[in-house]
């Protein structure tokens, strides 16, 4: 699109009242890489994720924390308190005529820090960035077995646009793919 999300993701520093220390929403650094891949982990195991697995995958192979090129571009953002990360959101994007205009959002926050408003300004900062770019939507997958996640973007005006009924297997069993979408504001 027209910037890439490596540039255009400005740190943010908000007051939360649940926490005595500030959220700093920022891009992540090479530095955060063996705890943002722990902090991951955590999330995979417990709630199912696809995307939150191929997420962790992609991290712990060393690649790039941004990428941008002809092909598309990503970037992995985090949230800190006290210099401790609680939450990471990673925004996807291809080159692709046809889907250049849109973007898939991953992440999440650790159980402990979660029902805080760390999630709902990580969203918010991952549209932020994908408004700087150009992007006009955000699409997000989740497997219908994560219930909780499905509430919370529903709950934020995300919308559910469609379902793939049996697409993943997981342990065992086929579930859903429930295919959820936001515009970005702009």
């Amino acid at each position: 699109m027209t910037a890439d999300l490596a540039r255009v993701a400005k740190p943010e520093t908000v007051g939360l009242s649940s926490f005595d220390s500030p959220v700093v929403f920022r891009p992540a650094t090479e530095d955060n890489r063996s705890e943002l891949v722990s902090v991951m982990r955590s999330m995979a195991d417990e709630q199912p994720s696809v995307e939150t697995a191929s997420t962790v995958a992609t991290e712990t192979d060393n690649r790039p924390l941004y990428w941008h090129d002809s092909a598309g571009e990503y970037a992995v953002c985090v949230a800190t308190i006290d210099d401790t990360v609680c939450g990471w959101v990673r925004v996807d994007a291809t080159a692709r005529a046809q889907t250049a205009h849109t973007a898939t959002v991953t992440g999440g926050v650790v159980e402990p820090r979660r029902e805080a408003g760390i999630g709902t300004r990580l969203l918010a900062y991952a549209r932020q960035c994908a408004d700087c770019c150009g992007y006009e939507k955000l699409y997000q997958h989740l497997p219908a077995a994560n219930q909780r996640g499905i509430d919370f973007l529903v709950n934020r005006g995300w919308t559910v646009e469609a379902t793939w009924d049996d697409h993943y297997l997981l342990d065992g069993s086929y579930v859903d793919d429930v295919i959820l979408s936001a515009a970005v504001d702009r």
